[in-house]
């Protein structure tokens, strides 16, 4: 089903036992706003915020592969501002950046949306820190979901499907 399990130990302590599946919370509730529609083909508008000049060339290049418009950004606090300017159907977002991380980014964007009354665009973490402890900070902040590094075209592919949103747009 294209999760993972896992489990840790503590001696003397216990056992942790972890699972993830990779399904849209969503999925079987009618919480979107009604001008939203699922995006399932064509031309979505995704924002891509890393640090690492390498890494935002390739996503970028990936994306625009698959036929997608693409924003692009070196850190936090340029990414929250072309959120802002743009309103992408989904943000791809570095955790470790200089100048403000993706966790404090995606805390500004999530605020700006609710001080704008808008529905929140689904932002994705995309590091290589999936540490189980980490995982958890990035749904506290507003990420909906996690996009573990290495990025390949798959994994873009599937994100982009299974996240973006067209919002306050027809549906096509």
């Amino acid at each position: 089903m294209g999760g993972q399990f896992g489990f840790e130990t503590t001696d003397g302590v216990g056992t942790r036992f972890w699972f993830t599946l990779p399904i849209n919370a969503n999925a079987g509730t009618n919480h979107r706003h009604p001008t939203d529609a699922p995006i399932s083909s064509g031309r979505t508008h995704v924002l891509v915020v890393e640090d690492e000049p390498l890494n935002r060339q390739v996503v970028g290049e990936l994306l625009e592969s698959l036929g997608h418009q693409v924003s692009l950004a070196s850190c936090g606090s340029e990414g929250v501002a072309a959120y802002k300017k743009d309103q992408p159907d989904l943000v791809l977002m570095d955790i470790r950046m200089p100048d403000i991380n993706g966790m404090e980014a995606s805390r500004l964007i999530r605020a700006w949306e609710a001080e704008q009354q808008l529905p929140k665009v689904p932002i994705l973490a995309m590091t290589a820190d999936v540490e189980l402890h980490r995982v958890a900070h990035y749904g506290e902040v507003g990420m909906n979901d996690l996009l573990a590094k290495p990025i390949n075209r798959e994994k873009l592919e599937q994100a982009v499907r299974g996240w973006a949103i067209r919002h306050h747009r027809t549906p096509e």
